[in-house]
């Protein structure tokens, strides 16, 4: 009742928007789509006015459910005999939920049949190649959903994968997914960037991939409280973790292999900048490709990624 009163009150005493407030359509922006003007900003100096007004209007877009096929076990086709499903052409694995429950609900959720994966991640992995027999690693896994794919693909080619998790809870959601998924060619190690050489040795992987924690802006649209708690000061520090999780990465390449950077955010500070500056220091890898998906793109998380090779 208490609630309902202060709502009724704000809704009769409205507060009027200030001329110099109108007059900024940046300040305006700020306002209108609850996003600090100092993001607004850094994507109109980085991408122009046209995308930084296309990622405005995406978070305010429903978000798509996006699965992935666990195509251990099943075909897309066999899922889409069930109208619940919806195929997408974006990456082999993608699906989308045509459902309004949680996609936790769903028997092929239990059976290992669909696992949660935003469809750019899963565009991105369609994207790398998969030598026979090859070794791969994932450092700065959350969910296990990279291992769980990169495991699926790596299947009929006798390929094995491992993963990092710095925490016991994902660790353990890894370890979860991938027993559902009856996935048995991945592994899984708890502990920190440090701890990674304990596991893993240098020089010993066809393909690294490496998603650090960054600032997550590709993800507002999912999580709206992104913006509300990232500070301009913040970012110091989460590019200074970005470039240590590269650099620790790139330790484990095979010569030939392809190192992957992948963070789920739209700022060029925390993608082309980064790679940039890596290169220009390890002149042993070359860039092979590198894209940065926006949100509105495929009504997804925003992504950047780049493949890299060690010579």
């Amino acid at each position: 009742e208490e609630v309902s009163k202060k709502l009724t009150y704000l809704f009769e005493n409205k507060t009027p928007i200030d001329d110099e407030i109108k007059k900024d359509p940046y300040a305006f922006n700020s306002l209108f789509f609850s996003i600090p003007l100092w993001i607004i900003k850094m994507w109109a100096e980085q991408y122009g006015d046209e995308v930084t007004m296309n990622l405005l209007l995406s978070t305010q877009k429903k978000p798509t459910q996006w699965l992935a096929c666990n195509q251990a076990l099943c075909s897309k086709d066999s899922l889409l005999v069930d109208n619940k499903f919806v195929d997408s052409s974006l990456a082999s694995t993608a699906l989308s939920l045509n459902y309004n429950g949680s996609c936790t609900e769903l028997e092929e959720v239990r059976q290992g049949k669909v696992y949660v994966q935003d469809v750019s991640m899963q565009y991105m992995l369609d994207q790398l190649n998969y030598p026979f027999q090859a070794k791969a690693l994932h450092i700065g896994g959350i969910s296990g959903a990279i291992l769980t794919n990169i495991a699926s693909k790596l299947l009929a080619k006798h390929g094995t994968v491992e993963g990092m998790y710095s925490n016991e809870k994902r660790y353990r959601r890894s370890n979860y997914l991938l027993a559902r998924s009856w996935i048995k060619n991945a592994k899984c190690y708890l502990g920190g960037l440090s701890l990674t050489k304990t596991y893993c040795s240098y020089e010993d992987y066809d393909l690294v991939i490496v998603t650090p924690p960054n600032s997550y802006l590709g993800q507002i649209q999912r999580k709206p409280d992104i913006p509300l708690t990232l500070t301009k000061e913040d970012m110091k520090t989460i590019i200074a973790k970005e470039k240590e999780y590269l650099e620790e990465a790139s330790k484990f390449v095979l010569k030939d292999g392809i190192l992957v950077y992948a963070v789920r955010s739209v700022n060029l500070k925390e993608g082309k900048n980064i790679i940039d500056e890596f290169l220009k220091k390890h002149e042993d890898f070359a860039l092979v490709d590198s894209r940065q998906i926006y949100p509105y793109e495929f009504n997804s998380d925003g992504l950047y990624y780049a493949q890299i090779r060690k010579l």
